[in-house]
């Protein structure tokens, strides 16, 4: 089930073909789980492969007849988002949107705080 912050969220309808790629939490998760409702074929990436798979998972249980892949990836590498991108485009033929919702962390102030919450 969608977290109810998305209840009054509508998307136009996506044509079959269309092609998103976002992260595996947060945002990223929920943003797949409507496009996916759509019917619109999602690639999730994240760099933590046993959390990716499991929300790959969840979009392809609770939408069976959308179709998703996860990635795995590390966005603050250009290479491997260049990757992420080839497997998009690989597997779907295209790219339509590219939804960036991921956070890199980095230390601040060197008193060891950071951005957000280390996984």
């Amino acid at each position: 089930m969608v977290h109810d912050t998305w209840s009054s969220v509508h998307l136009a309808p996506c044509p079959p073909s269309s092609c998103f790629v976002l992260t595996r939490s947060g945002i990223g998760l929920e943003t797949s789980l409507q496009f996916a409702a759509e019917g619109a074929r999602v690639v999730l990436s994240d760099k933590d492969a046993t959390l990716l798979n499991a929300a790959v998972e969840q979009v392809r249980t609770q939408f069976p007849s959308s179709e998703a892949i996860g990635v795995t990836c590390d966005v603050s590498k250009e290479a491997e988002v260049k990757a992420m991108i080839d497997a998009a485009v690989d597997k779907f033929g295209r790219l339509d949107v590219l939804v960036s919702s991921c956070c890199v962390c980095r230390e601040l102030g060197g008193a060891g705080k950071r951005c957000c919450a280390a996984r």
